[in-house]
């Protein structure tokens, strides 16, 4: 682990990793979970990464700073439907 932030109202944590390759994941500390997506996982250039930081009025979003450039992510709320069967038995 190579950085680790805590959201300022304590709901999300964000890692720096470095192995196998350099990258940033969140934790949802309420759901307990990472949090999940088609970018959920952050590929971070080890050579040019600086810091990163949660926003302090919005723990939704975050900034990474390289050398030379800012990034700027947003986590947008991601919503999952679960498939319910019923059997006749169930309804009995």
């Amino acid at each position: 682990m190579l950085d680790l932030v805590l959201s300022r109202d304590g709901t999300k944590l964000a890692i720096v990793q470095g192995c196998p390759s350099y990258e940033l994941i969140i934790y949802d500390l309420q759901e307990q979970c990472i949090v999940q997506g088609d970018n959920s996982k952050i590929l971070i250039d080890q050579a040019e990464y600086l810091d990163f930081k949660f926003n302090p009025q919005n723990n939704n979003e975050l900034a990474i700073l390289n050398e030379g450039q800012l990034e700027i992510y947003t986590l947008e709320s991601q919503y999952s439907a679960k498939e319910h069967e019923f059997s006749a038995e169930e309804q009995e």
